[in-house]
């Protein structure tokens, strides 16, 4: 099966749907064509117009090769990529290119199929409920990174048949071949804030500071009843981070949690090193949600035990006791409680680890994952 991939999240741009669409292709077992956007979401206003004629360019580059091959004694596809290959499927990597995927689906009569993420199905927006949805309903199959994201899908009519769950893969980086994980160097200093994290234990939070993320309500909530040798260090920019600011300030907690800000892929795994607990505190917010939550995955490559609330895609991402704690959103006790036992019970934390890189390997690799797109994309083109 030969697919065309068209993304507009991908790297060098950082970002969850940025991994997904990376990997997704990378690890793709067949023919492949991507059509992608590495800017800005700014680029947008050129470059969807752009991905559709360059869409229909390949596809009209495949039919005149099929003309010629009618003529020729050498097959098509050993003919080499410059003449193009047959294209069995469409792929758009979120549920926003959905019009861009129907215009194409009515034209060259291929399928055309989409990932649902998240946000992409439920952003409030009239004018965005009135094109997307109705274009996404049209395609052939969507496939659903989370059981939450499924069911925001049903209840906007998408019929249920086109719906599929799977759940966003990761690569397993930590090699643990004598069942041990390394503890970091704690003797050390963040440069940037001097943070001495000598006699200090790290909880650490990953991702864009939107609202659902509930870093606001963790620092207000949780990170003003719990010990000051344990300090919260924040990495990521967004629209929150004035009121985490405000929050900081009115409680007085300047010298317990630090704001990162954007760092570089060698200073974010500088700082995942010298933490002892990831941390995934969302809330739920009206008209957003958390499609899947792959941040918590990452964390435990680096040999950290996951606490998040369970919500939306977390819980999907998350087996309470397997690869992580889930615990009810907004449950101030239960967060510290948590906290507290993996804090100061290096046995059951180390425990947890190992569980959990075990539990992620066997459902989460990306080899396995693909595997699984693989098999519902040929229905698909059946």
């Amino acid at each position: 099966m030969n697919i065309l991939f068209i993304t507009r999240k991908y790297p060098p741009q950082v970002g969850g749907m940025e991994k997904y669409s990376y990997n997704l292709i990378k690890y793709w077992p067949s023919e492949k064509q991507v059509i992608f956007l590495n800017k800005s979401q700014w680029n947008l206003v050129w470059w969807l117009p752009w991905a559709f004629l360059k869409s229909l360019l390949l596809v009209l580059q495949y039919s005149r090769a099929r003309e010629q091959e009618k003529s020729s004694s050498i097959p098509l596809l050993q003919r080499g990529k410059k003449e193009g290959f047959p294209f069995n499927l469409i792929y758009v990597c979120d549920g926003m290119l959905a019009p861009l995927g129907y215009l194409l689906k009515k034209i060259t009569k291929i399928p055309v199929a989409a990932t649902a993420c998240g946000l992409d199905i439920t952003y409030p927006k009239r004018w965005y409920q009135e094109v997307v949805i109705p274009s996404l309903k049209k395609l052939d199959k969507i496939i659903c990174i989370s059981n939450a994201t499924l069911e925001e899908c049903v209840k906007r009519n998408i019929p249920r048949e086109k719906l599929v769950f799977i759940p966003v893969g990761i690569e397993m980086k930590l090699k643990n071949k004598n069942g041990k994980i390394k503890i970091a160097n704690k003797n050390l200093k963040i440069t940037n804030l001097n943070i001495d994290l000598r006699n200090r234990k790290v909880l650490l939070t990953v991702g864009r500071l939107v609202a659902r993320k509930g870093v606001a309500w963790f620092c207000e909530n949780v990170m003003t009843k719990i010990p000051q040798n344990i300090i919260y260090l924040v990495i990521g920019t967004g629209p929150e981070k004035e009121n985490i600011i405000n929050i900081i300030e009115k409680y007085k907690l300047k010298n317990q949690v630090f704001l990162l800000g954007k760092l570089s892929d060698k200073d974010l795994e500088k700082v995942y090193k010298i933490s002892d607990i990831f941390v995934m505190p969302n809330i739920k917010v009206k008209g957003d949600m958390e499609g899947f939550g792959i941040v918590v995955l990452e964390a435990t490559n680096y040999g950290l035990p996951v606490v998040a609330s369970d919500l939306e895609g977390i819980s999907d991402a998350i087996k309470s006791g397997e690869n992580g704690i889930l615990v009810p959103s907004q449950n101030t006790e239960e967060f510290i409680r948590q906290i507290n036992i993996l804090l100061k019970d290096q046995e059951k934390k180390q425990a947890l680890i190992l569980r959990a890189l075990k539990y992620n390997q066997e459902i989460f690799s990306w080899r396995k994952i693909v595997k699984q797109y693989y098999h519902e994309l040929q229905i698909c083109c059946h």
